[in-house]
């Protein structure tokens, strides 16, 4: 059996969630704290399956992984880190989660200790970009990385995505670096930084983005972290999570959306989050806050939960009629004629 604590540095220092634990017959079971019950401050960690009540929660989805831990925890590249860090471990899920806790979307914490979570690592300074370009080359490449090398490629093992990146600060804000890879058949980060600004312009809600030029004539992409504003990390929970599957599909979405909106201006940045997700090919996501806005809930569950901004959109191979299509559809949007430019 595994057992494992939850936290949640919301409001500053780590507040205790919940209990998880995996039994030997791979059932996953969840139960919040009574203390986290009675906060002022206290919110679901999934409104839709795990609302914030006193129940013992079953799952036996993935070996017992309620979806929204597998939310703050690392995808493809991440793990391609922590296999690296810990070459001699078999890691499961529930292990990744514990070793890079704190380091991926959100705020939640895991933790093997009832009484407190591991420190966080500690974001790298930006103009460390090239020393890290040079950890991701190496570790793709299967060549030696060194441990100083390592060092600056933690701050990344708990994020999703199959791109390399880390975390990094700079001008006193937390940005995602997402780097260039030596078997790129094209330059992904001017790329993505282009979609970034094209989607902004039509008036999909997006961070800011900026890109750092290399030496070797390569770029970094930088997109500010929607989950860290002003030294707060929010809770994130995936529209995945929330609609009860593995994979958004486009129809499902914006189906959900169109019953679950309420404002108007939430309704537009739904569907434009929906458009460029259909002509980029990239899952939407959800990011619940624990600020909560009356006039911008994307989401009618806890009225907790507000769209996040568009955060990881990039060209795809789609048919030019389904492009045509969407630009229409967006021009439907932002009450353009059909027939303008």
């Amino acid at each position: 059996m595994k057992r494992v604590y939850l936290f949640s540095r919301h409001a500053g220092e780590p507040v205790k969630v919940g209990v998880w634990q995996v039994d030997d017959d791979d059932i996953g079971r969840f139960q919040y704290q009574d203390d986290w019950l009675t906060r002022a401050d206290a919110f679901p960690l999934d409104p839709v399956h795990l609302p914030l009540q006193s129940d013992i929660y079953e799952t036996a989805r993935k070996r017992g992984i309620f979806a929204v831990f597998e939310d703050a925890g690392p995808d493809q590249w991440g793990e391609r880190v922590l296999a690296h860090e810990h070459p001699a471990r078999d890691l499961g899920l529930v292990e990744k989660l514990l070793y890079a806790s704190g380091r991926g979307v959100g705020c939640l914490l895991f933790s093997a200790s009832r009484e407190r979570p591991k420190p966080v690592s500690a974001p790298v300074d930006w103009h460390s970009l090239t020393q890290a370009q040079e950890g991701v080359d190496r570790l793709i490449a299967g060549e030696v990385v060194s441990e100083e090398l390592m060092h600056l490629l933690e701050p990344g093992s708990g994020l999703g995505g199959a791109r390399p990146k880390i975390s990094v600060t700079r001008d006193g804000r937390l940005w995602l670096a997402k780097f260039p890879r030596q078997d790129d058949t094209y330059d992904v980060p001017r790329t993505e930084f282009a979609t970034m600004q094209l989607a902004r312009r039509a008036g999909i809600d997006t961070p800011d983005v900026e890109l750092v030029a290399l030496p070797d004539g390569r770029a970094v992409y930088l997109i500010e972290r929607f989950d860290q504003r002003d030294g707060t990390a929010h809770h994130y929970v995936s529209a995945n999570t929330l609609l009860g599957i593995d994979r958004v599909r486009e129809d499902d979405a914006f189906a959900s959306m169109r019953r679950q909106t309420r404002s108007a201006t939430c309704r537009r940045n739904c569907i434009g989050a929906w458009c460029s997700t259909y002509w980029c090919g990239t899952p939407m996501t959800t990011c619940a806050t624990t600020a909560y806005s009356s006039t911008s809930p994307a989401f009618v569950y806890p009225l907790r939960l507000i769209l996040c901004r568009s955060c990881d959109l990039g060209m795809s191979t789609r048919s030019a009629s389904v492009l045509a299509a969407i630009v229409a559809a967006w021009k439907i949007v932002v009450g353009m004629p059909p027939d303008s430019h």
